[in-house]
């Protein structure tokens, strides 16, 4: 599935296809041989059937479509489905803003399988274009298409789960829905205060996905999302609790169904070991799931380097098995200060950071993932490249 907010396509692309004002796109119509009727009407609850033909307009590489028109209102939700079982369907919904086309959002699998399911919020009342639309270019058939009006949903009452707890559930379509993106979720209460632990969400029947998010005065405000932090396609987010939280335990994809497992468990502090590293070497090392963990997630090791006043240096950190993440500081007992970070100076995934010493002493490198959950072999390289 994609979803696509906020990109604008130019109004004459969409006149050569029939979207746009009348004088124009009669113009423009003639050059895409789109539809004489141009925009199809379809009311709300209304299975309508069509039929893709080649002689019906393409748009964007993809294979033919018809355009419809709808109204919306801003209080309610839409669900757009298409069905079609001779090719794979894919529906847009789009509005006209100031003369362009504002691209809301598309979908090419949510119904299952082959078939096409949206979950639309209207930014605004007024006038919306569904695009049903086959997603391959050369393919051809009849299709189903059908918008049905929705109340907002409601919010749904968490689940309490503790630290050391583990407990079953399943999502269907009886789950309550993001309002937002439209994907079924579960959501759970965690409560905790100087706990370290692991949320963890396993699944056989899916690709999990697991969100983590604070409460706070104003409402609730984010920490971290994990997709396979786990291993396969499981998720996991490490966390230092410190307050109330909410997790949001759901598939990755929206048209996934069935059970899951989701445990809290408190994370046992492991060592941290400092290794020496000097101008001029390059080392070897690997990040494991045996390796101490941030605050915010994710695994690292780290280096210790006497630096003098006036050193100049450059740090590189590259891997092929995940996105690097660079740190340059101090540390007091057991307490970091970082002075800069880097995540993808070295180009791609890898990291780089100059870093120029005001004065002297000892200082920490950590190397670490960008996500949570990620591990593999990497390569930390200092040169000295000024003083």
């Amino acid at each position: 599935m994609s979803r696509v907010r906020g990109s604008l396509v130019s109004l004459m692309t969409l006149a050569a296809v029939g979207l746009a004002p009348a004088p124009l796109a009669a113009q423009a119509s003639r050059t895409a041989n789109a539809p004489a009727q141009g925009l199809r009407p379809i009311r709300l609850g209304q299975d309508v059937a069509g039929t893709l033909a080649a002689t019906d307009p393409a748009l964007s590489g993809r294979g033919p479509f018809h355009a419809y028109r709808f109204t919306a209102r801003a209080d309610k939700r839409y669900v757009i489905t298409m069905t079609a079982p001779d090719f794979d369907a894919l529906v847009t919904v789009m509005r006209e803003v100031g003369g362009l086309t504002d691209q809301i959002a598309s979908d090419d699998d949510g119904g299952g399988g082959t078939d096409a399911r949206l979950r639309f919020r209207p930014p605004a009342a007024g006038s919306y274009i569904v695009v049903a639309q086959a997603l391959s270019e050369d393919t051809r058939g009849a299709y189903t298409l059908r918008i049905e009006e929705t109340d907002p949903p409601v919010a749904p009452k968490a689940r309490e789960i503790g630290v050391g707890q583990s407990v079953q559930g399943t999502i269907s379509n009886e789950s309550a829905v993001d309002d937002e993106e439209g994907f079924p979720f579960d959501l759970y209460a965690l409560s905790g205060s100087g706990q370290r632990v692991r949320i963890v969400m396993r699944s056989g029947e899916f690709d999990t996905f697991l969100r983590l998010s604070k409460v706070t005065d104003s409402g609730e405000e984010e920490v971290a999302t994990d997709d396979d932090g786990a291993g396969g396609t499981d998720s996991r987010i490490s966390v230092l609790l410190d307050g109330r939280y909410r997790v949001y335990a759901r598939p990755l994809s929206n048209s996934d169904r069935g059970g899951y497992t989701l445990s809290v468990e408190e994370a046992v502090p492991v060592a941290v070991v400092q290794r020496p590293i000097r101008a001029g070497q390059t080392v070897e090392g690997e990040l494991s799931s045996g390796d101490p963990e941030l605050d915010e997630g994710g695994y690292f090791h780290e280096y210790v380097i006497d630096a003098a006043a006036g050193d100049e240096l450059r740090l590189t950190l590259r891997s092929g098995e995940f996105d690097s993440f660079l740190r340059w500081g101090t540390k007091s007992g057991d307490a970091f200060t970082e002075i800069s970070s880097d995540d993808d100076g070295g180009g791609e995934l890898d990291s780089q950071l100059t870093v120029r010493v005001s004065t002297a002493g000892r200082y920490v490198i950590r190397v670490s993932s960008l996500g949570s959950g990620s591990v593999g072999p990497y390569s930390l390289s200092v040169e000295r490249v000024g003083r």
